[in-house]
């Protein structure tokens, strides 16, 4: 394992590097795949439930830290896990005895807030999507105006587009046929920094972000996840704005 920060010089500071590398559930989960069988992103995404985008995210991290190794092979990358460098990480990882584990697999709803400025709490992009309490009060809406309603099969939380749904965003302008072609998942609830709380992921989260974006309600600045809410969010719900042309 390859670690650049300059943490790492120190035994203690590579000791925390490699706890925070390996601190997210999704790249253990990852990791622990990967073991077993290498694979594309695709099928990777298919076996693990989540999204092609945010598994991308985090492959990237972990190949430049030399915990994965990738391959082309015809259309498709192949990762595949760095056995002797992860193995042994994941041995000592399980014969750890936490004295109070998590004893739900929801057990991140509960966690401690995050000390954030208030303006990424309240509005920020995440990957490609809204976040903050912004992104949470426009997931809050689509479910209680019926646009969106919850997966009844699915244990996490994701969700499927009503035709009254289909109508509104399609009033919006919101390009809803085209993320229902992405080759990902359609629309999931993404965990907030605020605790307990879920804005909205997946391909429909992108778009409806982009239209926001169009629109004029939101502006991003940089590369720093910080973004502007510069009209409300409700007149946009309310169809006072949102009709931006392509």
């Amino acid at each position: 394992m390859i670690l650049t920060d300059m943490t790492a010089q120190r035994p203690s500071g590579q000791l925390a590097y490699a706890a925070r590398l390996l601190s997210a559930p999704i790249r253990l989960n990852m990791l622990t795949s990967l073991l077993r069988k290498e694979t594309s992103v695709s099928d990777l995404a298919a076996r693990l439930g989540a999204d092609r985008h945010h598994l991308s995210y985090h492959l990237a991290i972990l190949s430049r830290h030399a915990l994965l190794q990738s391959a082309k092979h015809g259309r498709f990358i192949v990762y595949r896990a760095d056995a002797p460098a992860i193995r042994p990480i994941l041995v000592a990882l399980n014969h750890l005895r936490i004295k109070h584990p998590p004893r739900t697999p929801g057990a991140w709803m509960h966690a401690r807030p995050r000390t954030l400025p208030g303006d990424l709490r309240q509005t920020r992009t995440c990957y490609d999507h809204l976040g903050g309490l912004a992104g949470v009060y426009l997931l809050e809406e689509f479910l209680r105006r019926r646009w969106l309603i919850r997966h009844p099969e699915n244990g996490r939380p994701t969700y499927l587009m009503t035709s009254r749904g289909a109508q509104a965003f399609m009033r919006r302008r919101v390009n809803v046929l085209w993320a229902g072609r992405r080759r990902r998942q359609f629309a999931y609830g993404c965990p907030d920094w605020s605790p307990g709380r879920l804005h909205l992921g997946g391909a429909l989260g992108a778009a409806v972000f982009e239209n926001l974006i169009r629109s004029g309600v939101v502006r991003p600045e940089g590369n720093a996840r910080r973004a502007v809410l510069r009209r409300p969010l409700a007149s946009w719900m309310d169809g006072r704005v949102g009709k931006a042309s392509r």
